[in-house]
């Protein structure tokens, strides 16, 4: 939702591009080639981080280039209409510290899914606790914990926090649509 707010925003001149940076984590791709490509002429300051094998900024898939006996291929930007990320991917292939953590900013080929990066990852089903782990710790934070304590809460509040803290009865459907209503409002 971040990055096609940051979009919407540009777009609609609220603001100008210059003005404008963007920061995601874990983000899933939010769009296909043709949007991502439009995303970064709109938005150049938009900086995706991506934590070790944190699954979900490879969701939904992308469509791969095959390449003879790799046992993972890049993403293909030449399928204008399947899913594809916009932006620099920064991306840290071991764990997140506050401070002297490895990272890298991620500007190869293919532009937005750098195969340098953690598009060149696999994926099994066995793992997926260690993949959802790393989705929901950033920079040695619990995510949706430190977001319920308004992003000012310590480790140990994080931990004492009860799991249905701040939870309330949503429409998801309801809450889809409008999402979608938004989206496509986008650019028209």
């Amino acid at each position: 939702m971040a990055s096609l707010a940051a979009l919407k925003t540009v777009h609609k001149k609220f603001r100008d591009k210059n003005d404008v940076i963007l920061y995601t984590f874990g983000q899933p791709r939010v769009g296909n080639v043709v949007l991502a490509r439009n995303h970064d002429k709109l938005v150049p300051k938009s900086f995706r981080i991506v934590h070790s094998i944190d699954i979900v900024p490879h969701l939904p898939g992308c469509e791969k280039k095959e390449i003879m006996g790799a046992s993972s291929h890049p993403c293909n930007p030449e399928h204008l209409e399947n899913p594809y990320h916009h932006g620099i991917e920064i991306y840290y292939p071991h764990e997140m510290y506050e401070n002297n953590s490895t990272y890298f900013e991620c500007l190869g080929e293919p532009k937005g899914e750098d195969y340098k990066c953690s598009d060149a990852l696999t994926f099994k089903p066995e793992h997926h606790y260690q993949y959802i782990y790393a989705h929901t710790h950033y920079f040695e934070h619990k995510v949706s914990a430190l977001g319920k304590l308004g992003c000012v809460g310590t480790k140990e509040e994080e931990d004492d926090l009860p799991a249905d803290y701040g939870k309330e009865k949503k429409e998801p459907f309801r809450n889809l649509v409008k999402a979608v209503q938004f989206a496509a409002t986008l650019f028209g």
